[in-house]
C-alpha cells in the first residue's frame, strides 16, 4: 500500500499552505492581540 503523496496532493498542500500564510496569519495574530475574531475579514 502506497501512503505517500501523489504530485497533485504535494501541489495543493504547497499552495494551501502559502494561501493560509498569506492570508489566514496575519488576521489571526491580529485577531489573537485584540482578543477578536474578525470572521468578515477573513472571507473577504
Amino acid at each position: 500500500m502506497e501512503f505517500s503523496l501523489t504530485e497533485n496532493q504535494k501541489m495543493l498542500k504547497k499552495i494551501t499552505r502559502e494561501f493560509a500564510e498569506e492570508y489566514l496569519v496575519p488576521v489571526a495574530q491580529e485577531s489573537d492581540e485584540k482578543s477578536k475574531l474578525k470572521i468578515k475579514k477573513l472571507i473577504s
